[in-house]
């Protein structure tokens, strides 16, 4: 059971959703277009920004208020690509670079990631795995100071 604070995020992001993020998914699927003006309306509101500590200007609500409210994007915004991004964007570029980089990489990069001023992505592929993470034969060797791929 949620409690009082993340229901109340998720009530606050669904009415966001619901006012800022009613387009016609059809056609820009079928066009192949990106709502860059939804990510911007996102950024805006501080979704791309949720996970990203105080200090780099995100919004800092921790992952279980961040789940919460990626819920309530899920209820209201049908535009599944967008939520698929925005998570990506999130989990798999900001949060890396936040546990894992240096300093100078979260100041570089943090900052322009929750505005949404830069769309980061990342990318996992091999010619007999195609994007099944788990089927990937790569291999990083350290020698010295540098990494060997294989």
């Amino acid at each position: 059971m949620l409690g009082q604070e993340q229901e109340s995020l998720k009530k606050q992001v669904i009415e966001f959703a619901k006012q800022n993020l009613d387009y016609d998914i059809i056609k820009n699927d079928y066009e192949s277009i990106f709502n860059k003006d939804a990510w911007v309306k996102c950024a805006q509101y501080g979704v791309q920004g949720w996970l990203i500590p105080k200090s780099y200007g995100g919004k800092d609500l921790g992952v279980l208020n961040t789940v919460c409210s990626m819920q309530g994007l899920g209820y209201a915004c049908l535009d599944d690509g967008l939520l698929f991004g925005i998570s990506a964007h999130l989990f798999a570029c900001a949060m890396p670079i936040l546990h894992f980089g240096t300093k100078k990489q979260k100041e570089q990069y943090l900052p322009s990631m929750w505005s949404g001023k830069i769309i980061a992505s990342h990318s996992a592929t091999e010619p007999k795995a195609g994007s099944d993470i788990y089927s990937l034969m790569t291999t990083a060797e350290k020698r010295g100071s540098k990494y060997v791929l294989n």
